[in-house]
């Protein structure tokens, strides 16, 4: 595990940065999964009480990233093929639905900042950069739902988000990368036209790859 770091000073409680900070870590894998995180040893690490660490860690358990036990305290949730398979499934069914009903109404300016981070995404790819190709498939999802005019379903999305990063970011390489490319252009080639079915098929097919790379994860 790499050394935790006192909490940075900001807007927010204590419990808040220190849900933020944990999340962080266990989204890129820093945390890893199964990890006992003892009250003790954090609240060294980061600087802060057991009162609004403990409250984190309750956050951290509703989100699905931390397992709390009455006995044997809190530790990073386990990341099992099955459980990462789930979890595709769902997001690919609430993604179809962002997408489907998003597309056909993107403006220009929306339309410009999914392309800025498109071109982001494939110049990271090409250079080998899988950290920042992540980060920009991840912000062209960010712009994507921040142009989707259900609530509900934005709410939904957002709450497997964390956990989606996780699953998504611990498979990334060159390969399941690739086909994003292909739904960032279709999205775009498609922005503001009555139909998102091609972007939906593109989109299927970065979830099929996704599927196929959880070989990596273990069975239990």
């Amino acid at each position: 595990m790499s050394a935790a770091t006192p909490l940075a000073a900001g807007r927010g409680t204590t419990r808040e940065h220190i849900v933020s900070h944990l999340r962080d870590q266990i989204v890129d894998g820093s945390l890893s999964p199964g990890l006992p995180l003892r009250t003790e040893e954090f609240m060294q690490r980061l600087g802060v009480s057991s009162s609004p660490l403990r409250e984190a860690f309750v956050q951290l358990e509703a989100e699905g990233l931390v397992t709390v036990s009455p006995n044997r305290g809190a530790s990073v949730t386990t990341l099992t093929q099955r459980d990462a398979s789930d979890l595709l499934q769902v997001t690919a069914l609430l993604w179809d639905a962002v997408v489907r009903w998003t597309v056909p109404v993107l403006d220009t300016d929306q339309a410009t900042k999914l392309r800025r981070a498109a071109g982001n995404f494939a110049l990271a790819l090409r250079s080998g950069d899988i950290r920042g190709a992540v980060l920009e498939a991840e912000r062209f999802q960010s712009e994507l739902l921040l142009a989707c005019w259900s609530t509900e379903l934005v709410r939904s999305v957002q709450a497997v988000h964390s956990r989606q990063q996780r699953v998504l970011r611990a498979l990334a390489t060159a390969e399941t990368l690739d086909p994003i490319i292909d739904f960032h252009e279709a999205v775009l080639i498609h922005a503001g036209e009555s139909s998102a079915q091609a972007a939906c098929e593109a989109l299927r097919e970065v979830w099929r790859v996704q599927q196929e790379a959880l070989g990596v994860l273990p069975a239990q």
